[in-house]
């Protein structure tokens, strides 16, 4: 089974290691909110409006909703509605609305901003905690046919309910008419992105039938930038297609992902959301508990070229750049609009990159050397077992890129399973443990 080791609620303190944001509103220079931004396709990155997003997604994460309005009130976002705040320990699903009015062809049209809290209470960091995910069954929850995680989903559905509501209360005061073309900006960074990805996934389903908006905005009118969000999706991959509006900016090297410090709480990965992922890479150093590479995204932003940030140039796949000599962002998207989108992420999921002479792992019973006595069983072909904590499963598997793509049943339900993987001679490595076979 993946490294289920450690499973207490200690743990979930563990996380705090994140440091809020202080309670002063960001007065660095940053660009002007120009209404324009959002004139173009959503499908299109936008650099200077994913700065935006991610200021706002930054100064949001706080105990207290004072940055927020603050941040809101610098941009012209009127209106401001903010929830669930001022808890530290229970509760949380704190988020923050907003509306700006723009001027358009001599119409006057609105942007309504949602900006989804990163975690902040010792309930959200417990529920980010995907330790059990391969049998926690009863955490996934259905959203519009996709699998979900339970905790994204409770999040999701409170901001959608007080969305309905305050898009009612504006049409109601009269604050727009039918004719008035409504444009929308969603974010937010950690547990917040992931709100804000479902919330973006949503918006696309629902929006020819909502009554507080039918007719009134479409697709290209939604921008949806995520930061560094943790899991959506229970399922390996991102579900691209329809959601090419939703771009998730993450870190390679994010301290809850397959190649962070912290990666053992199975929170976060590059994938696992709807939209395409526009991937960033920057290594700061980590101590401990910390999770600065959880929380460098803006740096990211403002040294794009520096930090390899790779968009999509408004293609629903990924497209990667490599050039170290890239001039500018333009070029970027460019030389990316020339490239195959890559078949698999295993450049994502191992730093070294290391690549397997076979594709298979040599037939045996292999045991950890956790003290744990969690088991695998290889076999001839592709088979295996696991056995761990009292829980035992058979399947199949194949190595992927720096991963072990492990397919099996469990309390009758299928699970796909894709932890990281390296083998040197009798020893395997699993999701960060190593398995000695013990005998053949």
């Amino acid at each position: 089974m993946k490294r289920i080791i450690c499973i207490c609620l200690t743990l979930c303190f563990l996380l705090c290691g994140c440091s809020l944001n202080s309670d002063t509103v960001d007065t660095s220079a940053s660009k002007l909110f120009d209404d324009r931004m959002l004139n173009a396709p959503s499908d299109r990155f936008d650099l200077d409006l994913a700065k935006i997003a991610a200021e706002l997604s930054d100064q949001a994460e706080s105990t207290s909703d004072t940055n927020i309005k603050k941040c809101y009130a610098k941009y012209g976002i009127k209106k401001t509605k903010t929830e669930n705040y001022n808890t530290t320990i229970l509760g949380g699903s704190a988020y923050c609305l907003g509306v700006k009015s723009i001027e358009s062809n001599g119409e006057t049209d609105i942007i309504i901003v949602v900006t989804a809290r990163g975690s902040t209470t010792k309930t959200e960091f417990l529920g980010d905690q995907r330790l059990l995910a391969e049998i926690s069954f009863w955490r996934k929850k259905d959203f519009n046919g996709y699998s979900v995680w339970d905790n994204v989903k409770e999040f999701e559905d409170t901001i959608w309910n007080s969305l309905y509501k305050y898009m009612e209360s504006l049409k109601n005061g009269g604050y727009f008419t039918k004719n008035t073309r409504i444009k929308m900006l969603v974010t937010g960074h950690s547990l917040g992105g992931a709100a804000a990805n479902l919330v973006g996934a949503r918006l696309k389903s629902d929006i020819l039938d909502n009554s507080a908006w039918s007719g009134l905005i479409s697709k290209s009118d939604i921008h949806v930038y995520t930061f560094n969000a943790i899991s959506v999706l229970t399922t390996a991959g991102n579900e691209e297609s329809g959601y090419e509006n939703i771009h998730n900016v993450y870190n390679k090297y994010d301290s809850y992902g397959p190649n962070g410090n912290q990666k053992d709480f199975n929170a976060s990965s590059p994938y696992c959301k709807f939209g395409h992922t526009e991937m960033y890479e920057r290594q700061d150093k980590e101590e401990g508990n910390s999770c600065n590479n959880h929380m460098n995204y803006r740096a990211a932003l403002d040294n794009p070229e520096e930090y390899r940030l790779s968009t999509c140039a408004g293609k629903g796949a990924f497209q990667k750049s490599r050039s170290d000599d890239i001039e500018s962002s333009e070029s970027s998207l460019e030389a990316s609009e020339q490239e195959e989108p890559p078949t698999n992420d295993e450049q994502y999921y191992s730093d070294n990159d290391e690549q397997y002479s076979s594709n298979t792992v040599p037939p045996g019973t292999y045991l950890s050397t956790d003290g744990y006595e969690q088991v695998f069983e290889f076999y001839e072909g592709n088979g295996i077992s696991m056995n761990a904590f009292g829980f035992s499963a058979d399947g199949t598997y194949k190595i992927e890129g720096g991963r072990i793509v492990v397919n099996y049943v469990i309390f009758g339900s299928e699970t796909v399973w894709s932890p990281s993987f390296s083998m040197d001679g009798d020893t395997i490595n699993i999701a960060g443990t190593d398995f000695i076979r013990v005998s053949e």
